[in-house]
């Protein structure tokens, strides 16, 4: 689980799901989520996705 506060916005990070995993980076939190814009994703959206689900790159 990661702790995000404004200095990470911006950051690499990897969703980690059982099965694949998929790099990104943090584009918005909130006290809930954290948005990420998947790199696999087209387009501006963000998606909303829990904080024990990702681990910060490098």
């Amino acid at each position: 689980m990661i702790e995000v506060t404004e200095k990470d916005i911006g950051r690499r990070v990897v969703y980690r799901p059982d099965r694949e995993k998929e790099p990104g980076f943090i584009t918005s939190y909130n006290k809930y989520f954290v948005f990420v814009q998947y790199e696999k994703t087209r387009g501006d959206t963000s998606m909303a996705t829990r904080r024990e689900d990702l681990v910060y790159t490098g």
